[in-house]
């Protein structure tokens, strides 16, 4: 039999027009069943029913169920001489929590055996478990409690599948850092390392470690060639995206004021700030630009915000909060500016830039220092103790060893290694 509908329909309405006789089915019998769909815009559906014996002569009544899988199996045309389980589905994906992640894919079996079954994690492979109900099959991994970027390389049957993830702390009820880089460790081969997940940071374009910082040492950007700090792994930040909270924060003292951006997050300017733009005005971004009601908030801080007269070259304390649909502006402990923007944080967000805008343009004429990000909307007394001084909320330098890079050398047959690390010394 064969069956068409040209037009739309509602769902499982079942006027589909006959174009050959009808088939009546035999118990016991194959059948084979196929059908295409072809979606002009808009929904889709598509469903095959039957009725049964039960029924009575009639037509299948609008809003009948498909034909029950209890008749159907898998078909194996001669084209596909060699079928193979097919991917529904597969994660983590974006970010989850490290401690208790679990790698997981399923797959419509098809009946099919499967082979060559391997899970690698950043490169290693795990152990893993197969589990099949009917006609769907489970392939599960243990991670091992992996933290920052955790690449996964599931394989099956001939083919594989890559996905990445970021693996985090379990988020409490606050102030919940995922980046800190304080820029006191300057490993002389061009990087800066944060302090919560061992981040790498590349300076660019001339972005240099400097004595004259507000602690410690500080980036800096003063000469306007487009220096800034790039960070590839900008995954983490859609660990703030998970609760659609975010406050970033950091001291900066603008020796000039040209259109700047002191972050910005891609893609689709995720996060960004300009403080401040040539105007005087300090602009917050999220989610992309720049309604007013959805993705910015902006206010005029000359004479407030370290530009305006006699106000350059000296310090200041910035933080840009989203909580939620709610915005804000902090300087120095002091609200400038608050406002609602509706659009919610993006979850794709994939780099970072410090100190410039998307393509490193834009660089503050100016020193940048201890540039936090927390997936929390800090609270007044918290602001308050950042400005003053007070670190305690701050991320302390890692007790342990953080590998930022490795290579081999040596002669043929004698191999030698090199290990860098930032943190405290490696043991045995």
């Amino acid at each position: 039999m064969i069956a068409s509908q040209g037009g739309w329909q509602p769902v499982r309405d079942y006027r589909a027009e006959t174009t050959s006789s009808e088939i009546f089915l035999e118990a016991g019998q194959v059948y084979f069943i196929e059908a295409f769909v072809n979606e002009g815009g808009g929904g889709d559906n598509l469903a095959v029913a039957w009725s049964l014996p039960e029924d009575g002569p009639t037509d299948v009544e609008p809003g009948g169920l498909p034909i029950s899988g209890d008749y159907l199996s898998p078909y194996f045309s001669v084209l596909d001489g060699e079928p193979s389980p097919i991917l529904t589905s597969s994660g983590p994906s974006i970010v989850a929590v490290a401690a208790t992640a679990s790698i997981s894919a399923t797959f419509k079996n098809r009946g099919v055996a499967f082979t060559g079954v391997s899970v690698e994690v950043n490169g290693v492979a795990v152990e893993h478990t197969l589990a099949a109900d009917g006609g769907t099959t489970t392939i599960t991994a243990d991670p091992g409690g992996v933290k920052g970027m955790v690449d996964v390389t599931l394989s099956w049957n001939g083919e594989s599948k890559s996905w990445s993830y970021f693996g985090h702390d379990a988020l409490g009820d606050g102030p919940n850092p995922i980046g800190f880089w304080d820029f006191n460790q300057d490993l002389g081969n061009g990087t800066t390392i944060d302090s919560v997940y061992g981040l790498v940071g590349q300076l660019r374009n001339g972005a240099a470690f400097t004595d004259d910082a507000h602690e410690g040492t500080a980036m800096d950007m003063t000469d306007g060639t487009n220096q800034h700090v790039h960070v590839a792994a900008g995954e983490f930040l859609n660990i703030a995206s998970s609760v659609n909270q975010v406050t970033v924060a950091f001291w900066q003292k603008n020796y000039s004021i040209p259109s700047t951006s002191s972050f910005w997050a891609e893609p689709g300017r995720a996060m960004q700030a300009h403080t401040p733009w040539s105007d005087g005005q300090i602009y917050w971004d999220t989610a992309g630009c720049c309604g007013g009601g959805t993705q910015r908030i902006n206010a005029d801080a000359t004479d407030i915000g370290g530009w305006g007269e006699d106000m350059l070259d000296t310090w200041h304390h910035y933080v840009f909060i989203k909580n939620e649909d709610a915005k804000e502006i902090w300087i120095d402990g002091e609200l400038l500016m608050d406002g609602d923007n509706t659009s919610p944080l993006p979850s794709d967000i994939n780099w970072l830039n410090i100190g410039g805008s998307s393509a490193g343009n834009d660089s503050l004429r100016g020193v940048i220092d201890d540039f936090a990000v927390f997936a929390s909307a800090l609270d007044e007394d918290q602001i308050m103790a950042l400005a003053e001084g007070d670190r305690s909320i701050l991320p302390a330098a890692p007790g342990y060893p953080i590998l930022v890079s490795a290579r081999s050398g040596g002669l043929p047959g004698l191999g030698s290694y090199y290990v860098q690390t930032v943190g405290a010394e490696p043991g045995p």
